[in-house]
C-alpha cells in the first residue's frame, strides 16, 4: 500500500495516483503563512515596506453576518479604535475601476497627478503655502512632483509607463449643511458614479447613531503596484473603503507621535507626515523609532477600514490598478481619540508660538518654557516682554489643562526631541537651476598685515582689488561733511 495511491497490478511496490490526485510536482507551499492568508495577503504581493523591527499586530476584521458582529463594530467605532468592516454596506453600486475615472474627475474637479519615480515611488504631498522661500523649513525640490494630465491621460500612462509611478488625488469638498438636507446637497455636489456607489441612507443613519457631524470631503487615489503613501495623520475621523485592487494598511496610534514617528512640524511642507523612514528606521538619528508599534490591515474591494482622528496611515497599493475613496467625517458630538489630545495641543501650541514669534524661536521657546528659564532675556518693563510672560504662562496652563499638573515639564521637550529644527536632508542633493554650471572659484588673500589690520588706511588700493572696506566716521565735526554747514560750535553759540 502506497502513502500516495492504492497497490498496482504492474509490479511489486508501485502504485497508482488516486482520482483527481496532483502530481507530487505540483505540490507548493504557499509563500504566506496561514494567519497572513485569513487576512488578505496573497501569494506575490510586494514585500511589505515596513521593517521588521516594527512590531505588528492583525487588526481587528468584522464580517457583518450577525446582530453581535454589527455590535462589535458598532463599539469598536464608538471607542474610536482602527476596525476593518469586510463586504461593508456602504458601497450599493457596481464597484469601478480606473476606466471609469475620466466620467468621476473631470475640468471642475480639484485634482492633481504626482509622479513619484519607481524608487522610492512616496507621494509625499508639499503645501504650497508653507513651502515659502527662504523660510525656516524651506523644501527646494519637493520628492514627488505634479504633472499636467486629464483623467484618461492618467489611466493612459500609468497603465504603459515603467520609469514612472503615478497617483491621482481627487478632493470632492462637501459643505456643513443640516442633516436634512444633507443627500440632496452631497448628490448635487458629486459625480454622478460617486452618487449611486454610495448607499447615503445607511451611512446617514450610521452617522447618526455615532454621533458624527456632516461629511466634510470625499477624497479618491488612484494609483499602481509600488506606490507608497507614507505614514500621515488626519484631524478628522476617517473610513478608507477599497473600489479596485487590493492596498496594506499600517495604522499607528496616536500615542506613538512623539514616541518614535517624530512628526513634521506645523510650519513644515509636509505637515502631517512622519520624519522617518519606517522601511529603513535610521535609529541613530531617531532613536525612538524602535519602539514603534504597527496594527496592519489588507483591503480588498467592497472593505471599508475605520481610522480613527489622529491615527498614522501608511498605505501601500499592492495590485496593477489600484483605487481609494476616503470619507472625511465632521467630529459632531464626538471627542478625539485615545491619545490624540497630546498631538492636538501640540498643533495649538506651535500655531501659537510662531504667531506671537516666528517658526524658527518655537523650538527655542518651548524648551525655555519646560525648563522654567522664559524670564532669562525678557525685559518686563516693556510691552513685549509682558506679553512673552503671559505667552509662556499661557503655554504651561493649556499644557496642564490638557495632560495634567506639571505635565508640561516633560511633554513639552517629547515635543522638541528630533522636531522643530530645519530638515537638511530633503534639500541634499540639490542646487540652483540657475547655477548648474557654475564653477566655483578661489580667490587668494594677498592682503599684508598691515592692510588687514588697519584696513582703512589702505581703503583705495583695497577696493580697487575687490575687497569690501568700511567707511571712516569722523568723531570731528565738519560744517558741509558730516554735519550742516550751519553748524556752531557749542562754545561760539554760548
Amino acid at each position: 500500500m502506497g502513502a500516495a495511491g492504492v497497490p498496482s497490478s504492474k509490479g511489486p511496490g508501485r502504485t497508482r495516483p488516486r482520482q483527481h490526485q496532483k502530481p507530487a510536482a505540483d505540490l507548493r507551499l504557499p509563500a504566506i503563512s496561514h494567519e497572513d492568508a485569513e487576512h488578505g495577503e496573497v501569494a506575490g504581493d510586494p514585500t511589505s515596506r515596513v521593517s521588521p523591527s516594527i512590531e505588528q499586530t492583525w487588526c481587528t476584521y468584522i464580517e457583518p453576518r450577525s446582530l453581535q458582529a454589527w455590535y462589535a463594530a458598532f463599539r469598536l467605532v464608538a471607542e474610536q479604535q482602527a476596525a476593518l468592516l469586510k463586504g461593508s454596506p456602504l458601497l450599493s453600486g457596481a464597484l469601478p475601476d480606473l476606466d471609469d475615472l475620466a466620467s468621476w474627475v473631470t475640468s471642475e474637479t480639484s485634482f492633481s497627478v504626482y509622479s513619484l519615480g519607481t524608487s522610492p515611488g512616496r507621494l509625499l504631498v508639499c503645501d504650497a503655502e508653507k513651502n515659502i522661500y527662504g523660510s525656516h523649513y524651506h523644501i527646494r525640490e519637493p520628492e514627488s512632483s505634479t504633472i499636467k494630465l486629464t483623467a484618461a491621460e492618467f489611466v493612459q500612462c500609468a497603465r504603459k509607463w515603467k520609469s514612472k509611478l503615478l497617483v491621482l488625488e481627487a478632493l470632492y469638498p462637501l459643505a456643513s449643511i443640516k442633516p436634512s438636507t444633507e443627500r440632496t446637497s452631497l448628490r448635487r455636489n458629486l459625480p454622478s458614479g460617486l452618487q449611486t456607489l454610495v448607499d447615503w441612507d445607511w451611512l446617514e443613519a450610521w452617522l447618526a447613531a455615532q454621533e458624527f457631524g456632516p461629511l466634510s470631503s470625499l477624497r479618491l487615489m488612484a494609483g499602481v503596484r509600488g506606490a507608497l503613501l507614507p505614514a500621515s495623520y488626519a484631524v478628522r475621523d476617517r473610513i478608507l473603503t477599497q473600489l479596485t485592487g487590493r492596498s496594506r494598511v499600517f495604522l499607528f496610534p496616536p500615542s506613538m507621535a512623539f514616541q518614535g514617528l517624530y512628526p513634521y512640524p506645523v510650519h513644515h511642507g509636509y505637515d502631517k507626515y512622519s520624519m522617518v523612514n519606517l522601511e529603513e528606521p535610521d535609529v541613530a538619528e531617531w532613536p525612538l523609532a524602535t519602539r514603534l508599534k504597527a496594527v496592519k490591515a489588507v483591503l480588498h474591494p467592497g472593505n471599508a477600514l475605520f481610522i480613527p482622528n489622529y491615527w498614522f496611515a501608511h498605505v501601500e497599493m499592492l495590485a496593477p490598478e489600484d483605487l481609494m475613496l476616503t470619507l472625511e467625517l465632521g467630529q459632531g458630538a464626538r471627542g478625539l481619540a485615545p491619545g490624540a489630545a497630546a498631538v492636538h495641543l501640540s498643533r495649538a501650541l506651535e500655531e501659537r508660538i510662531c504667531e506671537a514669534e516666528s517658526p524658527k524661536a518655537v523650538r527655542e521657546w518651548l524648551l525655555r518654557i519646560a525648563a522654567g528659564m522664559e524670564i532669562e532675556g525678557v525685559d518686563l518693563a516693556t510691552v513685549k516682554g509682558y506679553k512673552r510672560i503671559v505667552l509662556c504662562q499661557g503655554v504651561r496652563d493649556d499644557v496642564e489643562a490638557v495632560l495634567g499638573q506639571g505635565a508640561w515639564s516633560t511633554f513639552l521637550p517629547s515635543m522638541c526631541e528630533g522636531r522643530l529644527q530645519p530638515t537638511p536632508w530633503l534639500n541634499t542633493n540639490f542646487r540652483e537651476p540657475l547655477y548648474l554650471t557654475d564653477v566655483p572659484v578661489r580667490l587668494e588673500d594677498d592682503r599684508t598685515e598691515e592692510e588687514k589690520k588697519y584696513p582703512e588706511l589702505f581703503r583705495h588700493r583695497l577696493r580697487a582689488g575687490g575687497w569690501t572696506v568700511p567707511e571712516n566716521k569722523c568723531t570731528i565735526p565738519i560744517p558741509g561733511y558730516n554735519v550742516p554747514a550751519s553748524y556752531q560750535p557749542q562754545s561760539q553759540q554760548a
